[in-house]
């Protein structure tokens, strides 16, 4: 009869009259008692992993084939002390003994002879990925990946990348061209190293440099009102055709121009794209504002006349855009320079 009330009183976990003073309190320390022992063992595992070192597993190797610790030591190009040191501290981190002494030869231990083939796969894979990662950083020397708007893929990008080949010709080059936040985008994606634009309100992990400054121009036909100007200030394009771009950060800098100096305008056609935008003004539709850095050295500009816009000057940048924290390769860095530099040669050629 009591054992038979005694089983639910078990199940339920309740103490009843049967358990004796106690019993949870001992059942507590036990469970406690095992947890310190796991994570007592869990530490010395992560202590040993911590101590071991790939010079102190080579020396292993070359000990455990040469059985002599002077061959062994010359194999390694150290002494024989630091050989002997290397070894002892193995043998510290492992808590086993891996050699015995004989007055000819070292013996391996039976624990020496179960670690050699693991501590062969070991270096095995930390050599592979050595030459992994060295053939990784070469192959990112031997690529140039980055993304440019649209309008200086066009413009500024073929004059650089002509030079960059006949310098660099065995680098790989990978090119996007698209919209300004698309070609952030593949920045944050690390499809690209980096970016070159005119997107100045960058997203959260993106740093921007500056990779040249300049001003902002009319382009229009040679038959215009504007072209006839010695000088052609903002306030003259108010009532002048005007060919807008219908998105980007130029057009969104040039609408803020004119609603700072108070002369609303309403363009006669908008077009996406600046080659369109120039084609257009070449048959005579209007006029394009547009920043410098769009038009030196553009085929798409040749026949326009091309005048700086003052009253105010207003300066734009091309900006230079890559991860937080990111370090430029270096070929990523000489076609940044080559970049300026073109920009210089091209700004001079304009102004002659």
């Amino acid at each position: 009869m009591s054992a038979v009330l005694l089983r639910p009183c078990l199940r339920s976990g309740m103490s009843g009259h049967a358990h004796p003073r106690g019993h949870p309190e001992r059942t507590r320390r036990r469970r406690a008692t095992g947890r310190t022992a796991a994570r007592n063992k869990v530490n010395e595992t992560m202590t040993i992993q911590s101590n071991l070192t790939l010079r102190q597993l080579r020396a292993f190797v070359l000990t455990y084939q040469q059985r002599n610790l002077t061959h062994a030591a010359e194999a390694m190009h150290v002494t024989q002390p630091a050989m002997s040191a290397l070894i002892r501290q193995l043998e510290d981190s492992l808590n086993v003994k891996l050699f015995e002494r004989t007055p000819r030869f070292l013996r391996p231990t039976r624990a020496a002879d179960e670690a050699f083939a693991r501590v062969e796969e070991i270096l095995a894979r930390a050599n592979a990925l050595e030459v992994d990662m060295h053939d990784r950083g070469r192959d990112v020397e031997r690529c140039l990946a980055f993304s440019a708007s649209a309008s200086i893929s066009a413009s500024l990008i073929p004059h650089v990348l002509r030079r960059f080949r006949e310098r660099f010709p065995d680098v790989r080059v990978v090119m996007h061209d698209a919209g300004d936040f698309t070609v952030i985008q593949r920045v944050l994606s690390e499809d690209v190293e980096f970016s070159i634009g005119f997107y100045e309100q960058e997203p959260d992990h993106v740093a921007r440099t500056t990779l040249a400054s300049d001003f902002f121009y009319v382009v229009c036909p040679l038959d215009s009102r504007l072209a006839a100007r010695g000088e052609v200030a903002w306030r003259h394009l108010v009532g002048e055709p005007i060919i807008n771009l219908t998105k980007g950060s130029v057009q969104a800098r040039i609408n803020e121009i004119f609603s700072a100096a108070g002369t609303p305008y309403r363009p006669v056609l908008e077009t996406t794209l600046v080659t369109t935008a120039l084609a257009l003004a070449q048959h005579g539709f209007g006029s394009v504002v547009l920043p410098g850095f769009l038009i030196y050295g553009n085929p798409a500009a040749a026949g326009l006349s091309v005048k700086r816009l003052h009253e105010p000057e207003v300066g734009v940048g091309l900006m230079v855009h890559c991860r937080q924290g990111h370090m430029l390769s270096d070929i990523a860095t000489k076609f940044l320079d080559m970049a300026r530099e073109q920009l210089g040669c091209l700004r001079a050629e304009f102004a002659t």
